[in-house]
Order: structure tokens, then sequence, then C-alpha cells
């Protein structure tokens, strides 16, 4: 499948460190950089999701003749987008550089020089692009690319694709004829004005839609959810509840996703669906950041607790966001079956040594064989319902092995913790731990208090 992606391309910038002092020349903090990156942003953002997901991308774009202009070619090509740049001396490449210390963004330094009079170049370059794609996206940010869209748009029709507008600014009516537009709610009011209750929103939605003479309107709404027309059709679909770290570029993600959903046969509340829980994942994550299909899909928010062993690829990309947070993973794992006082006073202690807590839990024939014929007491899915009733505990996942070590290999917490009736060295994933800089920590247990003691008084 191949998409068309115009719009305003930009170069995010990310410089990471930490702050230990204040500076004697003025009160601000000194930030140590220890880590430096960029990402595409704007248009750029929308087509790295769409590389990512698969499809075959054609980028078209204003750049300058400037350093930045070079590093964001490098980015494009890096991640296999074919890239038709529109460069002209009087436009700066468009590049924001955010500061951030630990995982607080500090500052934003934005960097550009926009010329609304270049848009005639994009419009004379669509003209040799207008046919072979099978879905075609228009990214503005206001920025000239598209400040000739109406003419884009008049000659993208011809090619019979599917056109779906990211709009900006006060006048919708240049994206006329498209076949969809994404705008948020602060955009949308600018356009039809505030409404007083959800009936208002709702009429003012459908009037949008046959002024544009639009196929669909989905409008986000941030944590309201988003809002999706068609035909005489609404629907409200609501937002999954996450943590939200950072919005930036959580619109690109939306339209990237509602275009694959097209794209893939998926009728528009299917793709706005799939938009929306992509958008979910985005907003976890630091920046600008592309999430795969099966993050999308996996995203449930934060019921999601209890993973099959068939489920760890979608705990693994729910544990990277975590780590891109810079949150600290901490793992153990057992088997659980009379759950007491010891466990929960041994999984609060191990929570409180990191963000995220995540236990293995032994599958029934590992305890059998661990522990013999007549365990588990409780079977995997009454053991699993319990320990997921424990807040301390963020995600759990069964393994039917003898060991964890290939879940730690797999997962690769930065903190493993065993309790202190074993050795550091007879803590079984240690070596695994410790060769990627991981730690390996010890937590003391409860005296007195066991499944087999208890299980010996229930016999006598």
């Amino acid at each position: 499948m191949k998409a068309l992606v115009i719009g305003d391309v930009m170069l995010d910038e990310y410089w990471l460190g930490d702050t230990h002092r204040i500076s004697p020349e003025a009160p601000v903090p000194i930030i140590k950089i220890t880590d430096e990156n960029f990402k595409l942003g704007g248009a750029g953002n929308v087509a790295a999701n769409l590389a990512y997901l698969g499809i075959e991308v054609t980028l078209v774009g204003l750049i300058g003749i400037d350093k930045e202009a070079e590093q964001l070619k490098k980015i494009i090509e890096s991640q296999k987008i074919k890239f038709i740049p529109i460069e002209h001396g009087d436009y700066q490449t468009i590049n924001k550089l955010r500061i951030f210390s630990g995982s607080q963004q500090v500052i934003r330094i934005d960097k550009e020089k926009v010329n609304q009079g270049l848009g005639k170049l994009v419009v004379d370059a669509v003209d040799t692009l207008k046919d072979g794609h099978d879905l075609i996206v228009l990214s503005d940010y206001a920025k000239g690319t598209l400040s000739s869209v109406q003419d884009i748009i008049n000659r993208l029709r011809k090619a019979r694709s599917k056109i779906i507008v990211d709009p900006k600014g006060n006048d919708f009516k240049k994206y006329k004829n498209a076949s969809v537009i994404t705008p948020n709610l602060k955009e949308f009011e600018q356009i039809m004005g505030p409404y007083e209750n959800e009936e208002i929103f709702i009429s003012n939605g459908f009037i949008l839609l046959q002024q544009l003479n639009l196929e669909a309107l989905l409008v986000t709404r941030g944590p309201e959810g988003m809002s999706l027309f068609f035909d005489d059709q609404h629907h409200h679909i609501p937002a999954i509840n996450n943590d939200v770290y950072d919005v930036t570029g959580a619109g690109d993600t939306v339209i990237a996703f509602f275009a694959f959903g097209l794209m893939n046969g998926n009728s528009f509340l299917e793709s706005s669906s799939l938009a929306n829980k992509a958008a979910g994942v985005s907003v976890r994550k630091r920046g600008a950041a592309v999430v795969s299909l099966a993050e999308a899909k996996a995203n449930q928010g934060q019921q999601k607790k209890i993973f099959k062993e068939t489920e760890l690829s979608e705990l693994i990309s729910l544990l990277e966001s975590h780590k891109e947070l810079m949150k600290k993973i901490v793992f153990t794992n057992g088997c659980f079956d009379l759950l007491h006082a010891g466990h929960v006073s041994y999984l609060n202690e191990a929570k409180r040594r990191g963000d995220i807590l995540c236990i293995g839990v032994n599958s029934d024939d590992s305890v059998r064989r661990l522990k013999g014929d007549t365990r588990p007491i409780n079977n995997l899915y009454n053991r699993m319902q319990v320990l997921g009733g424990l807040s301390a505990i963020d995600y759990l996942i069964e393994f039917s092995e003898d060991t964890p070590e290939k879940l730690i290999s797999a997962i690769k917490p930065q903190l493993l913790v065993k309790g202190a009736d074993y050795s550091i060295d007879e803590v079984i994933g240690r070596e695994i731990v410790e060769a990627y800089g991981g730690k390996v920590e010890l937590i003391d247990l409860v005296e007195g208090l066991s499944t087999s003691e208890a299980i010996k008084k229930i016999k006598s």
C-alpha cells in the first residue's frame, strides 16, 4: 500500500540530562546533558508512523538550505521514506529543541523562518505525484507548505484517492471537498464557536460536515475522546484512560492510524477506534513518537493488568513505553499459591524500589514440577486474580517453564528482586540482568510466614 503525505516537515531535537545545582550566574538550573537525539515532527511524524506500519510513504515538504535540512534528510532516509523536498533559500527548516532535566521538560527553543508565498511550489510538485497512491494525507501546521491547500485538494481529487487533512487556522473553507478532516476541539471551536452542551456540539459537527462537503469529520477532544461524524451518524469514542506524559505528536499519530485503517478497508468508525487506541499509546511516550500496530491494538488503558504467556509482546510494548518515560521496571517471580501477609510485605517493598512492578507467575504445570503433584492449591486463574487485586502490582504474566530466565531476557527489567532466603549468586536471572547493566537486590522476608508452613498447619 502507498501513501502520499504532504505538509510541514519539522526536525524535533531532544537534549536529555540531569540537574544537581542552580547556576551562580542566574536563578536557573544547570543541566548536564547526557544524551541528544532527533525525531521527525509535523508531517514527518505522520510519515514515520505510516512507514512504521509497513506503508510505502512518499513525503513532500518545504525545507531550507541549512544544516537542519541535512539532518532531516538523514533521518527520513534511515526510516525508508521517499522524500521529495522543496528547498528554498528563503525558508528556514523548522527545528524545535526540547531540553529535559530527568523527565521534566525545562524549555523549548524554536527555530524557523516561515514563507507563506512558497505554497505554489508545492502545488507544482503535486502535479507530478497525484497518481498511484492509495491515500493522501495533508498535515497542515500553517508553516507555508499548504498555503495553497485548496489548489492541492482540487488537483488531488482527480486521482480519486481519499484525502485526509489535519487542519490549522481559523478558515476551514480552504479544505472544502477533502474526504476527512481531523481538527482538535480547540480548532473546531475556532471555526464553529464554543458550545454550551453536547447537543449544540453535535449540531455544529453536522453543519461543518455539510459546509465542507466532507465524507467524514473526526474531532479529537483530548481526555473526552473523539467524535466522529459521517452521513447522518454521530459516534462518540471515549478516551482510553492512560497516564498522559506528553501530547506532542498525538494528532500526527491519530491521522496516521486513521489513514492506515482506511487503507486496510476498515470503516470510518473502525479506523477512528484504532486511532483512539494509538493516541493513548502516543501520549505515554516522550515527544513525537511512532506507535506499532501491536501497541495500539493492545492498548486497553490502565485496566489491562494480567497477561497470558502468548501476550508477552503486548506486555513488552507497554514496559518499553514506561522505560521511555524513565520509569524503573522491577521484576520478581513466584508461585504465590496461598497469598499471605509475608507476600504482601515483600511485594510492597519490591514496588517501593522502583516505579513499575511486574510479576512472573508460574503456570500450574510449572508449580507441579517444582512443588509436587499436590500443588498448586489454587489454579493459575485464581492466583492471578488475587494478585491482581494488590495495588503494588502493575503487571502479571504467566510463564510455563521451570525458571523465568526467558521472561527476564525478554522484559529486561532494570531491577530484579528476590527474597533474602536466597544469596545474590543463587538468584535465577542475575547474570542476564547484570549483563545489560541492571541490578539484583534481595528483600528481607517476614519471619515465620510461608505457604509451606500454612499448608502444614491446615493439614494438622
